[in-house]
């Protein structure tokens, strides 16, 4: 991602004037996506687990029975739901990068409703808008970054995002216990939600459009992607030395480039994933769905347990 040609179209890395600004503006390019794909899973995660907390204090604030708590619990769910049904193809239509900022504008505006709400309504759409947010969000992230750098760098910033997500739980449960004595700490822990958002949209701003091709010898950076994202401008996203292959849905299910094979590979490691009792989910729904706790533990102990809980079982297993 970082060679320069020379004239029989190798890498080469003689001495260039322009050499030190291709190689800064390379660095900038690994590191927001980097940091794209770490604050999209943070967000996810602290989504997730900030519910834990906000729940103690929601049902003594707004007296909700257990069905309004499962309902409020759930909602976020049937945001993600319902992303999931439609983001796919707002992704490939519009762009990954224009489909990021789009869900850091919706979680945006979903934090400041939960985080202004004065009722069970507005709690429930405002935790729906945050989950479509996320959700489109997630689909994106991973398939953005993962186009803008090389084949060998994929796999580590694409982790990224699972470690996010561990990092959003783990600060969730964190600021459950700093503000679970606070009167309507809820608004607070809700609120914070919209620094890494911002900052997320702000990195993805100083992100091209398309894919980055700082290398216009090899198509190291294209290697093993699947084309099928348009630019914002309506034209396709073709590196110019690299031979274009074009898929469609169907083409998943056929022989084709072995594709069969892949998206056996794909859909097998999700469903094990979780099939194998994927260890965060198991600690949200915990902590989501089973917030009563003795009358003799405060929030703040409950809070600090959860806290002590999720560090040593979900940190090891991230690695």
């Amino acid at each position: 991602l970082l060679r320069q040609c020379d004239g029989s179209g190798t890498g080469s890395s003689r001495a260039n004037p322009g050499a030190a600004p291709v190689s800064s503006r390379a660095l900038l390019v690994l590191l927001l996506p980097a940091t794209v794909s770490l604050l999209g899973g943070l967000m996810f995660g602290y989504e997730l687990g900030i519910i834990s907390g906000a729940l103690l204090q929601l049902q003594m604030d707004f007296h909700l029975s257990c069905f309004e708590q499962e309902i409020l619990v759930s909602s976020l769910l049937i945001g993600a739901l319902l992303a999931s049904l439609v983001g796919g193809i707002l992704i490939d239509r519009h762009g990954r990068r224009r489909a990021i900022l789009v869900s850091n504008l919706i979680l945006l505006c979903g934090s400041l409703i939960l985080t202004l709400a004065g009722s069970l309504i507005w709690l429930v759409f405002g935790r729906m808008t945050v989950g479509f947010a996320i959700s489109v969000s997630s689909m994106a992230c991973c398939i953005y970054v993962s186009e803008m750098v090389a084949a060998h760098q994929r796999g580590l910033l694409v982790s990224l995002y699972e470690a996010g997500i561990t990092m959003g739980i783990l600060l969730s449960y964190a600021l459950n216990y700093i503000f679970s004595d606070m009167t309507e700490g809820w608004r607070y822990m809700f609120g914070l939600a919209l620094a890494p958002t911002v900052i997320q949209f702000l990195s993805i701003l100083l992100l091209p459009t398309k894919p980055v091709v700082l290398n216009l010898c090899d198509c190291d950076s294209q290697k093993g992607l699947i084309q099928l994202q348009n630019n914002e401008d309506g034209e396709e996203a073709k590196p110019e030395p690299c031979k274009e292959k074009h898929y469609s849905f169907l083409d998943l299910f056929r022989s084709r480039d072995n594709m069969k094979s892949r998206t056996l590979v794909g859909l097998g490691l999700v469903l094990f994933q979780q099939f194998t009792g994927y260890i965060w989910n198991f600690m949200c729904f915990l902590n989501s769905y089973c917030p009563k706790r003795p009358a003799y533990i405060s929030a703040s102990q409950y809070s600090f347990w959860s806290l002590g809980l999720h560090g040593p079982v979900d940190l090891p297993h991230l690695f």
